[in-house]
Parts: structure tokens; C-alpha cells; sequence
């Protein structure tokens, strides 16, 4: 029995000397520096058994492969999201342009601001001290006098203008009395004209033509009075007829066309537009008669003498 037990007992730390000698063949074959220092660290004292020795080398690979795995984690630990993308920025409101040209005036109760603009991106307005009597958009604004009709209250006469060929001024006012009271006032309507004269207290305004009648306003203690009476049969203008001779009868006679229609020849817009308010406000403007002399104009390339086209054109029949 004895014997029976020594020689298995031999044949088991035979088998066990095999496989520690083919452990550490492999570990020394992947990594000789790791694998001395590990059976440095494992080896006991003399005659303990191989497997104790083996199992220690093992349990130390695998507490360093855990250890790279925690400072590396492998491609199947899920991923951190990624952040969110930033937020677009927040559009800036573009800074309002600039006026032009200021003026302040310095009238009873403070002074008047005026802040002339243009059409396209600074707006004009009107301010007494700080606060706003009137903006304008889409407008040109211009000052064209400021009066004193009674020596104590101020008027601020301006005008505005849309720009552009042909456009032509519409006027208002804005008084301040002298105790601080503010009115603001549209002047009518007219064309043509554009006077004013000033005395006792009051501001009297000729507007020109609309619609056949001239306009006429006064001004006086914070109140405006308007009159449209019937033009006098009295001819155009002599400036009036200039312009029709001088500039718009040469675009008729001047140019190759295929026809002398007169809305066909192509006047520019700079003169069509006086002629349509012409036509329109004042009753001394024979239409017919002009379209007429344009027409032949058209057809022999010349215009008619300028004492022929006053008669035909200008003066009352």
C-alpha cells in the first residue's frame, strides 16, 4: 500500500512539474522580463509544490490584465455620449444707421432736434427736447426755415422728399408757443409753387396748383387756415412752358423710333412726371395740343419755333 501511494504521489508532482514547465515556457516566450519577475515574486522555499507557484504567476497576470483594462477600457464598454453641439448664436440686431446731418434750435421751452435722415435706413424725426413729434420713413427730411411771426412763438417750416427722378416736396410745419405748447401741421398739397411771407403774427403760404385750384394757407396762433380758389385762364407759366420746350420737345424730335405715338417715343420719367402733374393741376396746360406738336416733332426730327409753340402750347386760346 505504502508503495502503491508513494509512486502515484511521485507520478502527480511529475504531471504538475510538466505544466509548470510549459507555463513558464509560454510566459517567457511572450513576455521573458514579466514572467521572471513574476516567479521572482512567486517562488517559496525549497521543495513547496509547483502548482502553488504556478497559480500565484497566473493570479498576478490576471490582476495586471484587469488593472490595463480599467486604465483602457475595451471597445465593448459603452461609449460617454458625446456633448451636445453648441447653440448657434444668437443673432445680433444690426446697429441703426446713422443720421446724416442734426440740427437743434433753440426755441421757447428749449429746443427743437431735428434729425435728418433718408429713405433707405436712417429715419428722420422731429423732437422737442425729448420728446417726439414726428419720424418719417422712406422720406428725405429738410429744414427750410425757421420764423418767429410774433417775436415769441417759433414755426419750423421742412419739407420731405421720397427721392427719385420726378418726385416732387411735400411741406408741414411744427410751432412752439411760448409757453411750451408743441403743434405739428401737414401744409396741403400743391404744385409749383412753394412762397411764404411773414407779418403781423401770421405765416401766408401759396402752395401752387392742385387740381385746377391754387392753395393758399395762413398760419396764426397755432391754427391754419386753407383756400383753394380756381386758377385764372391765364396761360402756363413762363417756366412752365420752358421746360416743355427746352427739355421734353427735344426728347421728341431727338432719337430713331418705329412710330411717333406719343406713348410710344419713350419721354424719361425725370419729365413725364412734371407733365402728368401739369396735366393734372393746371387748366392752362393744353395736353392735347402739346402731344400733338411732340408727335410732329417726332416725324421731322425738329422742333417748331419757341414764339409757334407758345401760341400752340403755352398761351389760352
Amino acid at each position: 500500500m505504502g508503495g502503491a501511494a508513494g509512486g502515484a504521489d511521485r507520478s502527480l508532482k511529475a504531471e504538475e512539474l510538466d505544466r509548470a514547465i510549459a507555463y513558464l515556457r509560454n510566459r517567457k516566450a511572450a513576455d521573458p522580463i514579466l514572467a521572471d519577475a513574476d516567479l521572482r515574486a512567486c517562488q517559496g522555499s525549497p521543495g513547496q509544490d509547483a502548482s502553488i507557484a504556478i497559480n500565484c504567476m497566473m493570479q498576478r497576470e490576471r490582476d495586471r490584465a484587469a488593472t490595463v483594462a480599467v486604465r483602457n477600457p475595451s471597445s465593448t464598454v459603452a461609449a460617454a455620449p458625446k456633448p451636445a453641439p453648441a447653440s448657434p448664436p444668437v443673432p445680433v440686431a444690426p446697429k441703426p444707421a446713422e443720421a446724416k446731418n442734426v440740427n437743434e434750435i433753440l426755441v421757447p421751452g428749449g429746443k427743437l432736434r431735428i434729425v435728418e435722415g433718408d429713405p433707405y435706413e436712417a429715419k428722420s424725426s422731429i423732437r422737442y427736447n425729448d420728446n417726439l413729434v414726428e419720424e418719417f420713413s422712406g422720406v428725405y427730411l429738410g429744414v427750410r426755415a425757421v420764423v418767429f411771426p410774433n417775436y415769441s412763438d417759433a414755426v419750423l417750416i421742412y419739407s420731405t422728399n421720397a427721392g427719385g427722378s420726378g418726385s416732387f416736396d411735400r411741406y408741414g410745419l411744427v410751432s412752439v408757443t411760448e409757453k411750451g405748447k408743441v403743434n405739428h401741421m401737414d401744409l396741403p398739397v400743391g404744385t409749383g409753387r412753394f412762397e411764404y411771407t411773414v407779418g403781423n403774427g401770421r405765416i401766408a403760404f401759396e402752395l401752387g396748383l392742385d387740381d385746377g385750384k391754387e392753395v393758399r394757407a395762413v398760419y396764426s396762433d397755432g391754427r391754419l387756415d386753407v383756400t383753394r380758389t380756381a386758377a385764372p385762364m391765364t396761360g402756363l407759366k413762363p417756366e412752365d412752358c420752358g421746360f416743355l420746350y427746352n427739355d421734353v420737345l427735344t426728347q421728341c424730335a431727338e432719337g430713331s423710333r418705329t412710330t411717333c405715338s406719343f406713348d410710344d417715343i419713350g419721354i424719361g420719367m425725370a419729365y413725364q412726371r412734371p407733365i402728368n402733374l401739369m396735366a393734372h393741376n393746371d387748366p392752362n396746360f393744353r395736353e392735347a395740343d402739346f402731344r400733338t406738336t411732340c408727335e410732329q416733332s417726332c416725324k421731322t426730327r425738329k422742333k417748331p419755333s419757341l414764339a409757334s409753340f407758345r401760341k400752340a402750347v403755352c398761351l389760352p386760346k
